[in-house]
């Protein structure tokens, strides 16, 4: 009988939390507040602009939709239409606060992708670090997603201008998993019809 009271007063609190919780996201605007906080955020870690169309966050998920990204010196840009992120509140929190269980599933939909080479920026060498992403969810798909790459080269010899080289990769599908190890899953189709397919495993970044 005590143990019946005291789950019934653990599941009242957990209710109350909820209902607080619905209140104030939609009386006090903290949705907005929420939003307008990953955008500066997100824009400051990226360095660039962020923009989020719409914004929705319950007890189990945060669905954002037309998120729009500028790099400050306009090299880097993305779009997104819509992105989710499935998380556990109550195994994060039994957990210890741990990150690994927050984030159960990351799904993007119809993402673009571009990046253009700037021929008469120079920028240090640095050494090519992979992160590790084992830490932060255990699974990630991208899907109906897009890379344009374009390359300005100054030309040094003869004649003076610039090589141009485009390329456009198209219907890309992108799986991680990860357990000890992130493994991974990609395939892509180029602009002349050719497919692109890699597997592989990244241990610690």
């Amino acid at each position: 009988m005590k143990h019946s009271r005291i789950f019934l007063t653990f599941i009242l609190i957990l209710l109350l939390i909820n209902v607080l919780f619905f209140v104030s996201w939609y009386l006090l605007d903290v949705q907005g507040k929420v939003k307008n906080l990953i955008e500066q955020e997100a824009g400051k870690a990226l360095k660039g602009q962020m923009k989020i169309g719409n914004l929705s966050i319950s007890e189990r998920q945060i669905f954002a939709q037309n998120i729009q990204f500028t790099s400050t010196d306009g090299t880097f840009k993305f779009t997104v239409n819509n992105a989710r992120c499935r998380y556990n509140l109550l195994k994060f929190v039994f957990s210890g606060f741990k990150i690994r269980n927050i984030l159960d599933k990351v799904e993007v939909d119809g993402a673009e992708v571009s990046y253009s080479y700037p021929p008469l920026i120079k920028k240090p060498k640095k050494k090519l670090v992979i992160p590790d992403l084992c830490p932060y969810f255990n699974q990630a798909t991208v899907n109906n997603a897009r890379f344009i790459l374009a390359l300005d080269y100054p030309l040094k010899m003869g004649t003076e201008g610039t090589l141009s080289i485009r390329e456009q990769f198209d219907h890309i599908s992108l799986n991680i998993v990860n357990t000890d190890v992130s493994t991974f899953k990609l395939t892509a189709q180029s602009k002349k019809d050719g497919t692109i397919r890699a597997n592989g495993v990244l241990d610690k970044g």
